[in-house]
This record gives structure tokens, sequence and C-alpha cells, in this order.
């Protein structure tokens, strides 16, 4: 996390918080940017936690602005007036994903998880598409690769907290070190992919939140798990969108040594 840090000047008394941080930060910064991190407590004016850009600023007032540095960068995949879509590498954090998108995130990928994020550019659109998330109307399908040998494909589900949760897998290849998995949630549940591949004994490779010791013996740089397609009708003009995200290099490396 870095931080900004800024003393009021009495040319500059009386400007609005988010005034000043947009004349302070330049034209890198956008006025919804700026305002999304004062949203999420990061901004504090005389040591205190700022939550309004509307705030009166006086001469000599010290404000603190802070927010993520990381040289990781989303790239954009396809875009129409409407929503846009980005490729998120392994690495970036849901904070870190939202200070470069002007848009608002439809749905989240863990920091490791690479591949395909939605954003909305309107609330009307944002509303729109929450409505065909919860209608399970948005498919997506990931690639993972786990620990141990997994045959065939199935259904496993099961309540995550206190919500109900499912996720259909398939095999593509295995080996008794390693299986290469397609996965196509059902549901949206935090972490759900990771959780469900954990309780059928085949963890995510490179997980380790979920498990300490693996059979698989491959050094993997992250855990292997991307998110590369998304089917759902379009919330204005209700046509088809299919949208696909290749592996990423890291992602291809480690299935050349396995497979």
């Amino acid at each position: 996390m870095e931080v900004k840090q800024f003393i009021v000047s009495e040319r500059q008394a009386g400007e609005k918080l988010q005034t000043f941080l947009q004349k302070e930060l330049g034209l890198d910064w956008s006025t919804r940017k700026i305002k999304g991190l004062i949203d999420r407590n990061r901004c504090r004016v005389n040591g205190r936690l700022e939550r309004y850009g509307c705030r009166e600023l006086r001469r000599g007032d010290l404000v603190e602005f802070f927010f993520e540095s990381t040289s990781l960068r989303l790239a954009k995949r396809w875009e129409d007036e409407h929503l846009i879509a980005y490729f998120k590498p392994p690495g970036l954090t849901h904070d870190q994903v939202c200070e470069q998108v002007e848009g608002t995130a439809l749905h989240r990928l863990d920091r490791d998880t690479s591949g395909l994020l939605l954003f909305g550019k309107t609330e009307a659109v944002v509303q729109a598409m929450d409505l065909l998330f919860r209608d399970q109307q948005v498919k997506k399908r990931y690639v993972a690769l786990v620990d141990g040998e997994m045959e065939g494909s199935g259904t496993t589900s099961g309540r995550i907290g206190r919500q109900k949760a499912e996720t259909y897998w398939q095999v593509v290849r295995a080996t008794q070190a390693a299986s290469h998995l397609l996965l196509a949630p059902q549901t949206g549940r935090t972490h759900q992919l990771r959780i469900h591949l954990k309780r059928l004994g085949h963890p995510i490779l490179g997980d380790g939140e979920y498990c300490r010791a693996f059979t698989c013996c491959e050094p993997v740089p992250r855990h292997m798990l991307h998110a590369q397609r998304l089917i759902f009708p379009h919330p204005i003009t209700g046509e088809k969108v299919v949208l696909e995200e290749a592996l990423p290099a890291d992602f291809k490396k480690v299935m050349a040594r396995l497979f």
C-alpha cells in the first residue's frame, strides 16, 4: 500500500476534498477512481478517516490518500457502450482491479486467479446484469489443474457457509500426479471452486490456503485456476455474448510439464 500526503495551502482552503485530490493527483486519476477509493476508506484528513468527498478543507489540513501500487495491468478484451471485459492477470487484488477501471465490477476473481472480468458502465446496466447473475443466466467456465488423478465428470454440491453451492466438473486429461479440468460453477459463492475441489480430495495445485501438502511435486507459480469463458444474454439487446480468454503463459508452462 502506498500513500500520498498533501498539506492544504491558503489558496486551496475551501476546496472540496474530491476536487482537491483531483487537482493534486493529476489527469491519471479519474473522478470515479478517486471517489471509489474515498468510499473504500482510503482517505484520511488530519489522521481521521474521511468518507465524504464534499468535505471542505481548511488551510493546514493534512490529507493522506492510500492506494495499491502495482505494475500488473488489466488488458481490455471487449467493449460496447454498456459493458467492458478485461483480462485480469494473476497477482491483482480486487481493490487493485477497481483502481484501474472506470466501470463497476459485476463479479470477482481471487487474487491469483487469471481470466475474464466483466464491468458495467452505468447503474442501469449493473442492475440488469445483477439480475442475470442471480437468475443463473451468466454461464462461466474455468480451467483448473488439480492434485492427483481424476476420471470422468460429475457435479459436486453442498453448502458453503449457509448458502447452497454447486459445481459441474469434467476431466480433460489426467496423470497419477495431476488432472486438467473444466469447471462450470452453477452458483457464485466465495472460493466455491477451490472449496469444492478440496472437498473432492483434489485441491487446485498451488492453493496453499486449502491444502498444505500435495501429492503432485511439480512446482507452480500460483493456484492454477483460470476464468476462461463467459456466456450471457446482453442486458440491453438480448443478443448472446460469448467471451473467451486463452490460457496465460504461466498456465501453459505448467500444463506442458505435467501433460
